[in-house]
Parts: C-alpha cells; sequence; structure tokens
C-alpha cells in the first residue's frame, strides 16, 4: 500500500544559500577577496569581476576598490566564479575546460589501475638504462 499525502517522488534538493557580508569600516574589494577566498587558484581580478557582477549596485565598476561601509555584498561561488571565468576570458574558459576534462581522464585511469592491482599502470614509471 502506498502512504497517502506522501509526495509521489524523491523532492529537489534546496540550492544553497549565497553566503553575504557586510562591509566594515574602512574595508576594501582586496582586503574582502584576500579573507574570503584565500587558497584559490584564481587572481583578484576573476574575483572582482564576480563581485561586481552579482553586487552591480554596491560596486558599479570592477576596477573600483572602494566599498561603501554598511552595505551587504553577494558573495561569488564556484559556480558564480566558473560563470565569470566563461563570460569575461572566454579564452581561459577553454583552458580550464580543457584542464578539468584531462583530470578527469586521469583520475579514471588512476582508479582503473588501482582497480587492476599494484604496477597496473607502467607507463608512469621512470626507466633507468
Amino acid at each position: 500500500m502506498a502512504a497517502e499525502g506522501g509526495p509521489a517522488g524523491p523532492s529537489p534538493a534546496p540550492a544553497p544559500a549565497r553566503e553575504s557580508h557586510v562591509v566594515q569600516r574602512s574595508e576594501t574589494l582586496d582586503m574582502l577577496i584576500r579573507r574570503h577566498y584565500a587558497g584559490w587558484p584564481f587572481k583578484d581580478e576573476v574575483f572582482r569581476r564576480a563581485l561586481a557582477d552579482l553586487n552591480p549596485s554596491a560596486i558599479p565598476n570592477a576596477a573600483n576598490n572602494l566599498l561603501k561601509r554598511g552595505s551587504t555584498l553577494v558573495l561569488p561561488t564556484a559556480d558564480d566564479l566558473r560563470r565569470t571565468v566563461q563570460q569575461h576570458y572566454p579564452k581561459a574558459a577553454e583552458v580550464v575546460r580543457i584542464r578539468v576534462e584531462v583530470e578527469a581522464e586521469e583520475m579514471n585511469s588512476r582508479a582503473s589501475a588501482n582497480a587492476a592491482g599494484p604496477g597496473g599502470d607502467k607507463r608512469r614509471w621512470v626507466r633507468f638504462p
């Protein structure tokens, strides 16, 4: 018997809430980027453009480093950064896409080599004379 009143299928997962940041006194855009995105593999310019795209009223120009105290900024997610790279840097987007595909292929080959047992993938071995 089916339960009455229940959903017919699995419910879609809710979208994750975007992280926001309230600008403090004398805080600059570069300070915000360095604090929240330290260690990310993008240049600061990509973060500036992503923040400007998400917060057009607070940051009208991506080159502007000044922020108004008390304004709330929406912080970009990884998808927002990917979209920014594709939109503003199309040649870099192609390189990033290729690199992601190459890394995925390498991970698949490593997984198959690990399944084959030790020494399964000898192509990466170093040969000495």
